[in-house]
């Protein structure tokens, strides 16, 4: 029975049927050379004018670009010199080119390969972006600003370059400037989680508990399994004084993250607070029967 079963041809469907008739239909074969001549006339219209302007450089730069989102850092350096050794002033390629020696972690050759592709394109605010974060990770701080700076400058939307700039001058000590730049980056975006967080840490450190509270509270409220946002809240309303209040935050950070990073120093804060909840609550005991023994 079973030899039967896989010596038997299952029927087409319908639709194969038709198709299988179709191919051999005169009218349709004159249908299918008259659309795939229409499609050759398309193809040649419809031309890639990056190709057209760059030819066989532009074909490297594909392949490179391929090779360095995969991390095949080495392949893609070869590619990149490729490209530039048929056009020496290829944008892309040099921009292509900095990127990988960011990734290879040589940021002298990053920064003087993404210099000289502005010289090629003083308006492009990727490449200012691009040499910023070289500039960054090569600890030149000053002008990582700047070319962020330039790079809003032509490109005002550009939100992932004001987080950053933000964060730079930040860590600069300009709490004030990097404040007005969180802020503009949720006009920008409200739904920018990380600029919440930051505006509260900046309010925290500088002592403003109700500005850090009322960041902090809507970061948590855009997203209510963020851990860092209920350890931000909880060290505010701590140093506030408000002990209950700041001991449930904490707990709550524990509950969503047991294994973080933090943990040790909010374990180590709960049992602090605890303890000062207890000798708060020993104290007015002791009070109160104070007040007994000199009522009676």
């Amino acid at each position: 029975m079973s030899s039967n079963f896989n010596n038997q041809q299952p029927e087409l469907p319908n639709f194969e049927k038709k198709s299988k008739a179709h191919a051999t239909n005169p009218g349709m074969l004159a249908l299918r050379s008259a659309f795939q001549q229409f499609a050759g006339q398309l193809s040649q219209q419809v031309s890639n004018p990056l190709l057209e302007a760059h030819g066989d450089a532009y074909q490297l730069v594909i392949k490179a670009d391929a090779k360095r989102y995969n991390n095949q850092l080495d392949e893609a350096l070869e590619l990149y010199q490729q490209a530039l050794e048929l056009e020496a002033n290829y944008t892309d390629a040099l921009m292509g080119l900095g990127k990988c020696y960011r990734q290879l972690g040589d940021m002298d050759s990053a920064c003087s390969t993404l210099k000289r592709a502005l010289k090629q394109n003083a308006f492009d605010p990727k490449l200012y972006y691009e040499l910023g974060k070289a500039q960054n990770e090569a600890g030149k701080l000053p002008e990582a600003i700047k070319s962020y700076e330039r790079a809003l400058k032509l490109d005002p939307s550009l939100t992932d370059v004001r987080f950053g700039l933000a964060l730079m001058v930040e860590l600069s000590g300009d709490t004030t400037y990097a404040a007005t730049l969180y802020e503009q980056v949720l006009d920008q975006d409200d739904d920018f989680l990380p600029a919440y967080n930051n505006l509260g840490s900046i309010y925290l450190r500088q002592g403003d508990y109700d500005e850090a509270e009322t960041f902090f509270r809507e970061l948590i409220r855009r997203a209510p399994d963020f851990n860092r946002g209920f350890l931000g809240l909880a060290i505010t309303l701590d140093r506030s004084g408000r002990l209950h209040e700041s001991l449930m935050m904490y707990q709550k950070c524990i509950n969503l993250k047991p294994n973080g990073h933090n943990t040790d120093f909010i374990e180590a804060r709960i049992a602090d607070v605890e303890q000062q909840l207890a000798a708060e609550k020993a104290s007015k005991k002791r009070t109160r029967a104070l007040r007994v023994v000199d009522k009676g």
